[in-house]
Formats: structure tokens, C-alpha cells, sequence
């Protein structure tokens, strides 16, 4: 794993090496074991490297065989051995280092852009073919690695995280409003979209052509929705998938350092991890991360899977005020904005494992596949009131919901629950997910935005970046298609994705999913849904699966969000920095976000009148982030 960075400098230009090398420079984390920087015609591509595969002969940009054709790669290509064998036997081709950087600039000689669609991997990569001056970008099919780009006037800057592309000059850092508004709903900006209006996101399965001035995007891969379900009783596609799956932990587990997996006692990382133990039987170490005294520490449960499963455990501790002390540089290392509170037990433990190993194994992704979320469980009980008209929905809520103003403790609670899950059912299907994914139930842009209230504050593009997608794909009956499709292509490359990237790239360690090898999204994709939520009953396939290895403690257990206790964080120091911050005044973001609305929310908060926990961690990650550029 590594990071990349380069400018295409525009005809009659001298290309500028200092440039690059100072984006080159905010990208040594991603890195450390070696740093190239190459200059061919027009263009400077550069490179920071996490040596996973061939060490000794791996060092980036790298040429290919024809003159001035170069690359610079982040990722890991897991069928490059296959490809190498092809390219060698069918055409030839002498290969000088056992790197899969190597293979994917060699394909593109021989198959050119066409190399992308046989690719299986997690990857971010730039070719410069100077004899046609031509830039290539690729991002991989879910968006696991990051690329930013910006066109500007002073050239065509591409890299892995935002300060390395603002370290290019070239990039109009200016706050992009609605992408704002959107980051205050959320807790992150919706791709292509970023912070600043002048960087861009490539899109997951994407790549982008510059030639002649030009900049062309194609989309090389769309996940199955709607496609023709796989046939077989259920013995015989929970055998098809597990095989599919062992095979792809199998090939993640391509290194020539050592590796680890990532426990946390759930069902997906712990399969995950059974899997990993079937091919290497010398034990793979579980790293956890627990939080003693809370009530989401999950170190009993991953100590019982990693028991069961047989493999070394390590769990570490993290102590409440020895983590919130870290919590405002872990935000200002981000990167960017990022308001998910997960990235700092994410962080944590991925500084824990960087000090054994290089590469670890996560199980993310099972969730999305396989309708992990309560989400997936409301959906399904909306579709039973499609023939309900949306008035007469609203109008029962607001019945229900003045029988909740009265009705005590838990009761209330229930009653709140069931008006906001009547009034989401009588939205359209775009409008409910896009209502379930914000931070709180009024919109964060709305009451934080401006000093003269919401009616003058961006919307957002959010709503129809969502429309955008559903649109996209085929009519489906399957009630799980569309909020799958959705985690796949929203919420994934934006928030978790970003998040594990970010976190662990920031101690040298590389992740690796397998529940998102593309061929296990398409395969899982094309399971009937009965397989993956079973009446209310969530991950129906895999609580299988995880019942033949596991004990009933663990496959049984509901499901928790690898995160810490933020309400509690926010009534503490943190909400006394956010508050603090507020007061001092300066910057682009304070013309944009009130402050006194920010006190007025944490004043609310901290008297128990409200739990604005989310909404406050997502503001102070903006205050932390303006604070750290």
C-alpha cells in the first residue's frame, strides 16, 4: 500500500519537480519504506511506498517496457500472478521484478485501458504514457483506495489524500457550500463532491482519461442489481458462497511480509478470520479493540471467537480519558473532514497492529451485502404499508407522537420511534435512506448553517446524488436490492471505506476486505433475499455459516457499531474544547457555521435535554480539521 501523487503541467510549461516532491512529502505516512519521484516530458509522477510485495524490487513510479510509458500504483492485485503467467506465456512479455505494479503497466502496454477489467484487487493507479501524452487513471470497482484529482489552469493534479493534492498549488481551496451542508447532515461529503469546490473524487469503478486537455471518465463495472438470481436450494448456495469467500481470503492473503486480521467477536470478522485460519495454519494473530467498563466493549466476545477459532489473540485497552486526550489529532490526521466517531477506535487499533505486522484482513462489508443494518429490517416493514397513502401515514405519526409527548419513559420512547418510522415510510425510497443516514433527525445544515437560519443555507446535493443511483440501476422487486445498492455506492466509499483507509494508512498498515472482492459482491448480490434477512432476523446466510464454527454467544448476539461512547465524549473535555474553539474566533468556516448555534446545541446536549452526541462529534471534527490544515 502506498501513496501516489503527480501534475501534468500544460503545454509550455516547465514541468516543476519541487511541486510533486512537497505532495510526495504529505503522503510519507502512507509510505515509509521508500520514495521516487520521475519526470517524463510534461508530466511528474510521484511516489511514497508500504513495500508489501517484492520489497527488494518494487520501488515506484515504475517504467514499462516501451520509453516513457511510467506508473505509479497503490494497491494490492491479487490474481497478478495469473495475469503475469498470461502476459508472459501468450505474449511474451519479460517481466524484472515479481511486483504487481509491474503487471498492471505491462497489461496496459498490451491490452491498454482494457487492463482494468482484469484487475482483481483493491487499487488507485496513474500511467503517464509519454509518446502520446496521455494520463490514465483507475480507481478499483468499490472505491476501497482513494484518488482526488483537480483540472485546473495551472495543470492536472492527481493523489491519495487532500493535502497531498493541495500541496500541488494548483487546486481552488475555497469551501464548497452544498458539499458543507451535506458534510453537517452526514458526517462526510458525498463523492464525486468534496470539501473544497476545486478537487474531485474519481468514482469507484471508474477510470479518467487526459488527453489533448481533455478529461473523459468511463465507468468499467456496475454491481448486479436486478440480475437473475442464482438457482440452487439453500444447502447448495450457502456451499457456492462459502467457497467463493474462502477463495477470495485465500488470495488476500498474497504478502512477503507478515499479516494479521482484524477481531472484533462479531459474525463477519470472525468469519473472516476462520477463513484466514483454514490456509495458514501457523495461527494468524486477532488484533482487538475494546473500551473496559462500556457497554459496547466487545474483547470478551473476540476472545471466545479467536479461542474457538484458534489463533493468537491481542487485544489493547483504551481508556476513556487517555483516548478522548487523542481524539482532536486523530480528527486533524483524517485528512479531511470526517465526522464518523469509529475512525478513532479504527485509528487506535490499527496503531496497535502497525507495530506487528503490515497487512491485516477486516471484515467489513458484510453488513452491506447482507443486510446487517436496522435499516434493511425497516424497509422491509415499508413495503408492507405501500398501499397506504403518504397523508394518511403523516397523519397517523402525528397522532402517535402526540400519545408519546405523554406517555412515560420507555413507552414514550417506543411510541417516538414508531412516528418516525410511519413518517419515513411515507417518503419515497430515495428520501428514507437519505433520512436514516443523517447524524440527527433535523438536518445538521439547517441548524447549524449561517447566521441568518436555514431558509438562506445550501441544500445539499446528497438528496440527488441518491435519486442519481437508484435511477441508474434496473426495477427490482427484491426489497434489499435498492438499500444495498446504496451502501455499496454511497455510504461504503464515502464513509467506512474512507474511514478504514484514513486510519490505517496513517500507522503504514495496509487493509485488506475480502467481503468486497468483486467476485463476492456479485455472487452475494445474486443471493434471493431470504438468505440474507430471514422475517426480521438479519444476515440469515452467514449467522448460518458462523453457527457451524462459533458459539451460539456470538452468531446470536444482536449487532453493535465499532464506535465509542460520543455522548459521553461530547458532556466532557471534548464538548468544553468544541465550545472553546467556537470563541476564538477566524477562518473560513466560522462565516459559514454559527458558533452560537454550536454552543446553544452542546449547552442542550450536556444538560441531558437532548443527545446531540453524533451531530457535535461531526461539528468538532470540522473545527478540528479547519485547525489542522
Amino acid at each position: 500500500m502506498c501513496g501516489i501523487a503527480g501534475i501534468v503541467f500544460p503545454a509550455g510549461r516547465a514541468p516543476d519537480r519541487e511541486r510533486v516532491s512537497a505532495m510526495t512529502d504529505r503522503l510519507v505516512r502512507r509510505g515509509p519504506d521508500g520514495r521516487g519521484l520521475v519526470l517524463e516530458g510534461s508530466a511528474v509522477l510521484g511516489h511514497t511506498r508500504l513495500a508489501i510485495l517484492d520489497p527488494a524490487g518494487g520501488a515506484q513510479p515504475m517504467a514499462g517496457g516501451a520509453p516513457g510509458v511510467w506508473i505509479t500504483y497503490n494497491g494490492e492485485i491479487y490474481n497478478s500472478p495469473a495475469l503475469r503467467e498470461e502476459l508472459s506465456r501468450a505474449r511474451g512479455v519479460p517481466f524484472r521484478t515479481r511486483s504487481d505494479t509491474e503487471v498492471i503497466v505491462r497489461g496496459y502496454e498490451a491490452w491498454g485501458d482494457g487492463v482494468v477489467e482484469r484487475l482483481e484487487g483493491m487499487f488507485a493507479f496513474a500511467i503517464w504514457d509519454g509518446p502520446r501524452r496521455r494520463l490514465l487513471l483507475a480507481r478499483d470497482r468499490i472505491g476501497i483506495k482513494p484518488l482526488l484529482y483537480a483540472d485546473a489552469a495551472g495543470g492536472f493534479a492527481f493523489a491519495s489524500e487532500m493535502p497531498a493534492l493541495l500541496a500541488s498549488g494548483i487546486v481552488d481551496a475555497a469551501l464548497d457550500g452544498e458539499a458543507l451542508a451535506d458534510f453537517l447532515d452526514l458526517g462526510f461529503v458525498p463523492g464525486p463532491h468534496t470539501i473544497h469546490s476545486g478537487a474531485r473524487r474519481l468514482p469507484p469503478a471508474h477510470t479518467a482519461v487526459l488527453e489533448q486537455g481533455a478529461l473523459r471518465l468511463r465507468r468499467y463495472w456496475s454491481p448486479p442489481v436486478g440480475a437473475a438470481e442464482e438457482t440452487g436450494d439453500e444447502e447448495t448456495l450457502a456451499r457456492r458462497w462459502s467457497e467463493a469467500f474462502d477463495d477470495a481470503v485465500d488470495r488476500h492473503r498474497l504478502s512477503d511480509v507478515p499479516i494479521g486480521v482484524f477481531l472484533s467477536g462479531g459474525i463477519d470478522s470472525s468469519l473472516v478470520a476462520a477463513s484466514l485460519a483454514k490456509s495458514h495454519p501457523s495461527g494468524v494473530p486477532a488484533y482487538c479493540l475494546g473500551f473496559p467498563g462500556e457497554p459496547g466493549d466487545e474483547t470478551p466476545f473476540a476472545r471466545l471467537a479467536a479461542e474457538r477459532i484458534g489463533i493468537p489473540f491481542r487485544p489493547v485497552s483504551a481508556t476513556g480519558p487517555e483516548v478522548e486526550r487523542e481524539i482532536p489529532a486523530i480528527l486533524k490526521g483524517a485528512g479531511e473532514p470526517f465526522g464518523d466517531s469509529s475512525i478513532v477506535p479504527t485509528w487506535l487499533l490499527s496503531r496497535f497492529a502497525a507495530r506487528d505486522v503490515k497487512v491485516v484482513l477486516s471484515g467489513d462489508g458484510g453488513d452491506e451485502l447482507f443486510a446487517g443494518y436496522t435499516r434493511y429490517q425497516g424497509e422491509r416493514l415499508a413495503r408492507l404499508l405501500d398501499g397506504v397513502p403518504a397523508g394518511a401515514l403523516r397523519h397517523s405519526a402525528s397522532a402517535v407522537r402526540a400519545l408519546a409527548a405523554a406517555a412515560p419513559g420507555r413507552v414514550g420512547a417506543r411510541a417516538r420511534r414508531l412516528a418516525r418510522f410511519m413518517e419515513e415510510a411515507a417518503l419515497p425510497f430515495q428520501d428514507r435512506y437519505h433520512a436514516k443516514s443523517r447524524l440527527s433527525r433535523e438536518a445538521g445544515a439547517s441548524l447549524l448553517l449561517g447566521p441568518g437560519g436555514s431558509a438562506g443555507a445550501p441544500r445539499g446535493r446528497a438528496r440527488g446524488i441518491i435519486a442519481g443511483i437508484v435511477e441508474g440501476h434496473p426495477a427490482t422487486q427484491d426489497p434489499l436490492a435498492l438499500p444495498s445498492l446504496l451502501d455499496l455506492e454511497f455510504y461504503l466509499p464515502n464513509d467506512m471505506l474512507y474511514k478504514i483507509d484514513a486510519a490505517s494508512m496513517a500507522h503504514g498498515l495496509e487493509v485488506r476486505v475480502p467481503f468486497l472482492d468483486h467476485r463476492v459482491v456479485e455472487l452475494s448480490l445474486r443471493l434471493p433475499s431470504s438468505l440474507k434477512l430471514r422475517r426480521l432476523t438479519t444476515k440469515w446466510l452467514l449467522r448460518r455459516l458462523a453457527g457451524r464454527i462459533l458459539p451460539a454467544e456470538i452468531v446470536d448476539r444482536p449487532k453493535r457499531g465499532f464506535e465509542g461512547p460520543v455522548a459521553a465524549w461530547m458532556r466532557g473535555p471534548l464538548g468544553g474544547l468544541l465550545f472553546d474553539w467556537t470563541h476564538e474566533g477566524g477562518g473560513a468556516l466560522e462565516a459559514q457555521v454559527a458558533p452560537a448555534r454550536v454552543r446553544a446545541l452542546l449547552e442542550e446536549h450536556r444538560r441531558g435535554g437532548a443527545d446531540h452526541g453524533p451531530l457535535l462529534f461531526n461539528v468538532l471534527s470540522l473545527w478540528a480539521w479547519q485547525r489542522g490544515r
